[in-house]
């Protein structure tokens, strides 16, 4: 039980640790491209407020309009229980599985017990109940010998507590995942339809427009040719496309790191009772 314990909080640590960077990653492949977007994306429009969002954009008769800004702020800071957590939990099975609590090395020591008063250099604190200390002498052959060994770490038993709380980040991973997923894919839907005004494609161009363009090369054209509402001139170009995937997959690993750390841990739990 106790090297599988070890085993358990090496392989605890080194999730945890991606857990975190994999939030991390999420939350800033989707801040970029949504503060890139937010000044050209929030047309003022009576039936949405504060749409601003790169997430759920809608396709107007005469504009593009970003979505709420709600789906932003989940996308964006949605994550960061996850990354508190791991980062918390990280450092501490980082620390108790790689640095090694041994205060010193195994060594044999003859031990003589005296009475108060005696002189000499004491180990151990005096026991008050029997009246005597523990002095150290090197010299007595006849006294008792004992290998003072270096102190041990408890095991960890907190595998319960851990896999609920890594459950529920479970779940906020998983909104986390479904909302940014979803509101890519809207407002690739919703582009590809505005995008066929902007070149004023007809015929065949429409046909492969919406039927043979991926989400990634509908962003590629929402990124040289989407007008500036607002007349503010952007600079180079940013890969929306490839920034928002990027966001997807981090945070669909994220979320398979923390199932795996919730059954590692339930799995302790059940291996310590069995």
């Amino acid at each position: 039980m106790k090297s599988t314990s070890k085993q358990a909080e090496k392989i605890l640590y080194i999730l945890y640790s991606f857990c975190a960077i994999a939030s991390i990653i999420s939350m800033v492949s989707l801040i970029v491209p949504w503060q890139h977007w937010a000044f050209t994306l929030a047309v003022s429009s009576p039936s949405v407020e504060n749409c601003e969002c790169i997430l759920n954009g809608v396709a107007t008769f005469s504009t593009f309009m970003g979505g709420n800004v709600r789906a932003c702020h989940f996308g964006a800071y949605g994550l960061l229980p996850c990354i508190v957590f791991s980062t918390i939990m990280a450092s501490y099975h980082g620390y108790r599985s790689c640095i090694s609590r041994t205060l010193s090395p195994p060594r044999t020591v003859t031990l003589q017990r005296v009475y108060r008063g005696s002189r000499g250099q004491r180990v151990t604190m005096s026991k008050e109940s029997e009246n005597f200390s523990y002095v150290l002498d090197k010299t007595n052959l006849d006294d008792q010998i004992f290998n003072v060994a270096p102190k041990q770490r408890y095991l960890f038993g907190h595998w319960m507590s851990m896999s609920i709380a890594t459950l529920f980040l479970c779940v906020l991973s998983f909104c986390h995942t479904v909302v940014i997923t979803d509101g890519y894919f809207k407002t690739c839907s919703q582009y590809r339809n505005n995008l066929g005004k902007l070149l004023h494609s007809t015929g065949e161009e429409i046909k492969v427009i919406r039927n043979r363009l991926s989400c990634g090369a509908i962003f590629d054209y929402m990124d040289y040719i989407q007008p500036d509402a607002n007349n503010w001139r952007r600079g180079e170009s940013i890969n929306t496309g490839l920034a928002l995937q990027l966001s997807i997959t981090t945070s669909s690993i994220n979320f398979f790191l923390l199932i795996i750390i919730c059954l590692i841990n339930f799995y302790m739990k059940w291996k310590k009772f069995y």
